[in-house]
């Protein structure tokens, strides 16, 4: 418990309840993950999913983050389109946690 109410910041309720939701679901994943690395069906299959067009998750994921961070301005973006070895929910999840991450720790 003491880990998971350091985890949520002192903001609003809403910001708390969204906090403790991309906590669990980020456990959940990395749960997941974990009983891949025992099934070799479906850590193949994982490994075989694709996105075909990355750029526009990119773009949409970055930008969703900064605005809701209000840090819109801060936002410059190049992204070069093409596919990338993850699936699409992966691929937001990655760009959504390396947005609000710098988001949160840069002025």
């Amino acid at each position: 418990r003491a880990q998971i109410a350091n985890q949520i910041p002192d903001h609003s309720n809403v910001d708390r309840v969204e906090s403790l939701e991309r906590l669990v679901e980020n456990f959940l994943i990395h749960a997941q993950l974990e009983l891949l690395r025992t099934d070799p069906q479906k850590s193949a299959a994982l490994k075989g999913q694709m996105t075909a067009s990355a750029a526009r998750i990119i773009s949409d994921k970055a930008r969703q983050q900064v605005d809701g961070n209000r840090r819109t301005a801060d936002l410059t973006l190049a992204v070069a389109d093409g596919p990338a070895p993850v699936s699409h929910h992966y691929l937001g999840k990655i760009v959504d946690e390396l947005v609000l991450n710098a988001c949160k720790f840069s002025k």
